[in-house]
């Protein structure tokens, strides 16, 4: 196990729980100069040297991280580990995430133009006039199964190749690194070229294909075939995996009983993927607007095997995720600060008004046509329970929510870890 060491004594008790004498090593590193490569680089490391020293050997290697939940038998997934030859990656990845289905329209640029720079503004019209070329392309098989980014999440391969995949971690750190030549002084007689490298720009375990090709061609797969995601599955819309959620942050989509079960998920043959509705993603992903016809789209009564979501869930959780993503927060301004009893009234008006984001899937903001500001996909029903809900909901109170798919704090994973043991499932969790 390797963890920061921002990680607190009864987070850390929490974590070794599960796993008992079966845990041989605890590694620990600096979270302030970490990185997801850095730490895979420590954590096999580590493995490979205690493997040395106790001359311990293993039919194969699982490479994950601690906060998922996973929706299905990992044993299922890999299969018997003697079997398992060469390396395993969970999927291949859109480079576009899940943003393919997401595009603003120049009505919501026009909306918010006051609070962007006109560079910044420059650079979204180059991104929707980018999306929007390739939107019909993204979720066809020949595209997506040309990429080479895969998922950074879970990787699984023998132990013989674990060497190999170790010093592949290592190579990508330094992938893209430019050789700057410097020019010969007139103090220096020879011709002296020194050599600088540029600053390490790669941070994630998503491109070890291309390493990892060149060494075990032909012995390089994917656990699921039938699909392709995005690692933070709520990274801006919901694109959900029928294999993990990542807790603590996407608790409300868990106790929502959102896509719990890999039996949600319907294969298109048209795009040959696997695809589950949530709130603002609708399926199949051969349909390009969840203004089709053809579109199915997410029913928050049926969620949950037919128990339907809890008001309560979305009137917290949901309200937190979705304000973030509203555009309807006031913009920080650094260098003139509002007082805190003006930005707390700001804050409380933009989440009064998210229940204008509810709207039907004929209004949704697919790029071309449709009422701007429109966050979900669901159903007529669906749409109106979640309106209500957020017009009766209490004033919101907290100074700034919490971007729950990109910052986790010691104390929400804390708490998640306390909860372990609920009824929402012995799922393993940290601030990792």
């Amino acid at each position: 196990m390797t963890v920061y060491d921002n990680l607190n004594a009864t987070a850390l008790a929490l974590l070794r729980e599960p796993f008992g004498k079966h845990l041989a090593t605890i590694t620990t590193i600096a979270a302030r100069e970490s990185e997801q490569l850095t730490m895979t680089a420590n954590a096999l490391a580590s493995f490979l040297a205690h493997c040395e020293e106790q001359r311990e050997a293993f039919d194969a290697v699982l490479l994950t991280r601690l906060d998922l939940s996973f929706k299905m038998d990992v044993r299922a997934l890999l299969g018997p580990p003697s079997q398992l030859r060469g390396i395993r990656f969970l999927w291949q990845e859109l480079e576009a995430g899940t943003k393919w289905r997401f595009l603003w329209p120049a009505a919501y640029l026009g909306a918010f133009s006051s609070r962007l720079s006109s560079s910044d503004i420059a650079h979204l019209n180059l991104t929707l006039a980018r999306q929007k070329r390739e939107r019909s392309l993204v979720l066809t098989p020949p595209y997506w199964r040309s990429t080479h980014r895969t998922a950074d999440t879970l990787h699984a391969f023998s132990f013989r190749l674990c060497r190999c995949f170790y010093r592949a971690v290592r190579m990508e750190m330094t992938r893209g690194w430019a050789a700057t030549p410097r020019p010969a002084s007139p103090e220096v007689p020879m011709h002296v070229v020194a050599w600088r490298p540029t600053p390490v720009t790669n941070h994630w375990l998503h491109k070890m294909q291309y390493h990892l090709w060149r060494a075990v061609q032909g012995h390089m797969g994917v656990l699921v075939p039938n699909g392709t995601f995005d690692s933070n599955p709520c990274s801006t819309t919901c694109m959900l995996n029928p294999v993990y959620d990542i807790l603590p942050r996407m608790d409300w989509v868990v106790r929502s009983g959102i896509c719990q079960s890999p039996d949600e998920f319907v294969y298109d043959p048209i795009s040959q993927t696997l695809c589950c509705p949530s709130p603002d993603y609708c399926c199949p992903n051969s349909v390009l607007s969840c203004s089709d016809p053809n579109a199915i789209l997410f029913d928050a009564a049926a969620a949950g095997a037919g128990r339907g979501v809890p008001r309560e869930t979305i009137e917290s959780g949901w309200r937190r995720h979705y304000l973030q993503r509203s555009g309807l927060m006031p913009k920080p301004n650094w260098s003139a600060p509002i007082p805190g009893t003006q930005w707390r009234r700001a804050i409380s008006d933009a989440a009064s008004r998210l229940a204008e984001t509810a709207c039907p899937s004929s209004e949704w903001s697919d790029g071309e046509t449709g009422r701007t500001g429109c966050l979900f996909a669901m159903t007529e029903p669906s749409v109106q329970l979640v309106r209500d809900v957020w017009l009766h909901a209490p004033e919101w109170t907290t100074a700034w929510p919490v971007n729950d798919d990109e910052s986790t704090t010691k104390s929400q994973a804390t708490q998640a870890l306390r909860e372990a043991s609920t009824p929402v499932g012995r799922r393993l969790r940290s601030d990792a």
